[in-house]
Order: structure tokens, then sequence, then C-alpha cells
């Protein structure tokens, strides 16, 4: 059998695409959805998020942010969870999104926290930079990823970057699936694409 794809998500390129960019105003503590940890009772009861006026208008079911976190629709999230991803996997934490207007749009949204980690970071064909003093932690000028397939389980279809936690990719049969059923606004790269 056929090993899978693994692509990871990026900033869109696409300047109609809403973004959001006020997750660390309305979430104190966002910067643990790096830390591949359930967040539960941390996350706070209400959250709103609001698109950017400096970017596109476009909802789309993926919300490209500045935060490198996944925020889905409900439709992209019921997909996940029909492919498989449950609570051991992913922890969804619900938000309200706004449009440009500041107006709610109906649909249910949700931070796809992923709670696994693999140390999988291909070291030789990956392009990439070393926070100092700390030897096999990459740092965010991460410009081309490779990973080791070999050290990713086969069940694992949407997981951090052991390396670099904020860092989160998606297995193509997951891909395809939300692309299959026209989830829009799902921005990754293959691997050794550039990641600008």
């Amino acid at each position: 059998m056929a090993r899978h794809e693994y692509f990871i998500f990026v900033v869109s390129d696409d300047r109609r695409v809403g973004t959001v960019e006020n997750l660390d105003d309305a979430f104190e503590d966002y910067w643990m959805l790096s830390e591949c940890m359930m967040l539960g009772d941390k996350y706070p009861p209400k959250i709103s998020l609001s698109l950017s006026n400096k970017r596109g208008d476009m909802i789309t079911d993926f919300v490209d942010n500045i935060h490198k976190a996944v925020l889905v629709s409900e439709k992209a999230k019921g997909i996940m969870e029909q492919a498989g991803l449950g609570p051991e996997q992913v922890e969804y934490l619900p938000f309200t999104l706004k449009d440009r207007k500041r107006k709610k749009v109906p649909e249910p949204y949700f931070i796809a926290n992923a709670l696994q980690s693999f140390d999988c970071f291909d070291w030789d064909r990956s392009e990439y930079g070393l926070y100092p003093n700390k030897r096999k932690v990459v740092s965010t000028s991460l410009s081309k990823l490779h990973v080791l397939e070999d050290k990713v389980p086969k069940d694992a279809m949407f997981f951090r970057l052991g390396e670099l936690k904020n860092r989160i990719l998606i297995r193509s049969d997951l891909l395809e699936k939300l692309r299959a059923a026209d989830c829009t606004g799902i921005s990754v790269a293959a691997m050794g694409e550039p990641l600008f």
C-alpha cells in the first residue's frame, strides 16, 4: 500500500480571502494553541473573531489567519470528524466569526487544535533556521519543509510538526475529502514547496 503525502497549512496568497488577525486580542493565552495540549477550561467560553479590513471579505470554510491556527467551519469540522479525527487527535474550540462589517456569520466556527505531534522533520532536505542555543528546534524561518514519512504513524491525518509545533500538517486523503466536499479556503503547501 502506498504511503500518503503530507501538506502544511500556510497563509493564503489570495487577497480576496478574509483573514483573522485578532486571535491574540480575543484569547490572551492563544500561544497555548501551539503547545499541542488540550485547552479545555483554559479556553474562554465566548470568543469572537473578526475578518480584518486589510484583506478580502470572502468567508470560507478554512479561515485564513496570521497565527498559524486552523480555523474551520462546522461543515469542515464534520468532514474531519467523519474521517476519524476524534477528541484524541483534535480539540474543536468554538468561536463566533464576524465579517468585515462586524456582523455575525450564521454558521458556527471552530479552532481545530491538533493534539498530536510527531518528530518527523527531515533535517537534510528542509530549508530552515534554528533558534540560537537550541539544537533541534526549528525557528519560524522555515522556508521549505520535507518530512520523514516513516516517522509519521500510519493513522496520523492532522498533526503538529514535533520540531515546530505551531505548524500543522494534513494527510493527502483527508485533504482530498475536504476538497471533494467543496470546502473553501484551504491553503496548503506540498512538501518541498516554498512557504512564503
